[in-house]
């Protein structure tokens, strides 16, 4: 007689944007696998891109907690414990709930099973959590594996820019008309992506840029676009900074998804946001040159932090030359006007075409390897 074996339980977690849609490739992997039985929950905002990407998701509507001592902490783990009780799950796969603690720490700090995985949504990025990450971080590259190892995760298994295996099915052109018919306008078009975090040098980032702006020898579209977490008041200063640094009004965004906005722009900037590497990756799968990723890194406090997290002072997109970084002020303005132009753009697209590896089918591999890992 033949004994069939039950499907290996499989949780996978995510708070964060990036983390969500770096993991969904492997979320559906993993749901399409018969021998597992898979669990998805979150908590907002990374809930609503787990829907949009069409998975199930389980809500945890609990706040983030600031650190390991808040009474949100307290929260999340008992949360955690409870899911755990329910899906006694032997394989744990979370995202980084970072800066603060999400739903995702805290599965780590209560795991029973020893085959706990994180996947890395910005290189060499490690959140200590409760002080107990997970055992086996993925990552995109080398250079990644090597830094999350110095920070002293256990082991590291490199899977490539998992996040972007759908952008080989991305109509780049369509998108591209439809963020022109919502942006409405012919002039060219800047897009600069708000971040959450709160650190000296931020908001005189975004003063520097306004000034640029006001600076260029061209007219320049200029529309804000707030981050998931951020609160409107944050959203508001960031718009009143740069409206009083351009001198002029400040577009609203557009009510269209990012990719959709970032394939109709001529420059996106951010300081470090992980919407530059998607502005990057889509180059990469695009028929012809999109335009330009610009990070704002003018402020040593910003390279400090950057420095801090990914071993670096500027994001990887920008090492490799698929992208801009400006490290100073007073060389921004030129850099924005080389942003714009068509000879930067075409050398971004080449470079970005030979240096983003972008796997086909990704999530089926790291599932493969994960079965093996519980065999």
């Amino acid at each position: 007689m033949t004994v069939r074996r039950a499907p290996v339980r499989i949780l996978i977690s995510a708070r964060d944007v990036g983390a969500a849609n770096h993991l969904s490739p492997i979320a559906k992997a993993a749901l399409e696998t018969t021998s597992l039985d898979t669990t998805i929950v979150a908590q907002p905002p990374g809930n609503r891109i787990l829907m949009e990407h069409g998975l199930p998701v389980r809500t945890v509507n609990l706040p983030a907690a600031p650190d390991s001592m808040a009474p949100e902490a307290g929260q999340l783990i008992r949360e955690a414990e409870t899911l755990l009780d329910d899906i006694a799950p032997d394989l744990l796969l979370t995202g980084l709930s970072g800066p603060d603690l999400g739903i995702d720490e805290a599965l780590l700090k209560v795991a029973r099973t020893p085959h706990t995985y994180t996947l890395q949504d910005y290189e060499g990025w490690v959140v200590s959590g409760f002080d107990r990450p997970a055992r086996t971080y993925l990552v995109s590259d080398n250079s990644s594996a090597e830094i999350t190892r110095r920070k002293g995760v256990e082991h590291t298994q490199v899977v490539g820019w998992l996040a972007y295996t759908r952008f080989h099915t991305l109509d780049v052109a369509g998108l591209r008309k439809a963020g022109h018919a919502a942006i409405q306008t012919d002039a060219p078009t800047l897009a600069v992506f708000g971040q959450t975090i709160e650190v000296p040098g931020y908001r005189e980032a975004l003063a520097g840029l306004g000034h640029a702006v006001r600076n260029l020898d061209r007219p320049l579209h200029v529309i804000y676009r707030p981050h998931p977490r951020q609160t409107v008041a944050q959203a508001d200063d960031d718009k009143a900074i740069l409206g009083h640094t351009v001198c002029g009004e400040i577009a609203n965004c557009p009510d269209i998804d990012v990719l959709t906005l970032i394939a109709a722009c001529d420059v996106v900037a951010s300081c470090f946001s992980s919407v530059g590497m998607d502005f990057a990756a889509m180059n990469a799968v695009s028929p012809k040159p999109l335009g330009t990723p610009l990070f704002l890194m003018t402020q040593s406090d910003l390279r400090a932090l950057h420095q801090r997290d990914s071993g670096f002072e500027i994001p990887w997109a920008a090492r490799q030359g698929a992208a801009l970084a400006a490290q100073n002020e007073e060389e921004l303005p030129g850099i924005l006007a080389s942003a714009l132009d068509e000879t930067t753009s075409r050398n971004l697209w080449s470079t970005a075409q030979q240096v983003i590896h972008i796997p086909h089918a990704g999530g089926n591999a790291v599932i493969s390897s994960m079965l093996e890992d519980v065999a």
